[in-house]
């Protein structure tokens, strides 16, 4: 009698269960995180390539656009004094440093 009920046990997990080479029924996640695009260095040329027309052009923007910067922030500091947000001494005396210029030794 035991072997019947030990006999009937097993085939109803083996109905149940279903068999072992079933696939699943939800399509398996991807477990690894893609990797980011990583931008490949540009390749150093000639030294001749530093003196170059467009590294010259691109070297007075950089320049044009820091003057066109520090102009703006003594625009700004003008607007302040007359709207009373500084004294008049404000104008007068050298910009404070902002912390960045500070830090890297300007």
């Amino acid at each position: 009698m035991r072997k019947r009920v030990g006999r009937a046990a097993g085939l109803a997990l083996a109905l149940f269960a279903g068999p072992a080479w079933a696939t699943p029924t939800a399509a398996p996640r991807a477990t690894t995180v893609p990797k980011a695009i990583v931008a490949t260095p540009p390749i150093l040329g000639p030294a001749s390539d530093l003196y170059s027309a467009r590294a010259r052009r691109l070297v007075r923007s950089y320049l044009r656009l820091q003057m066109l910067e520090l102009r703006k922030a003594e625009l700004d500091r003008v607007r302040a004094v007359i709207e009373g947000k500084l004294g008049v001494d404000a104008l007068f005396s050298p910009p404070p440093a902002k912390a960045a210029d500070r830090g890297a030794g300007r």
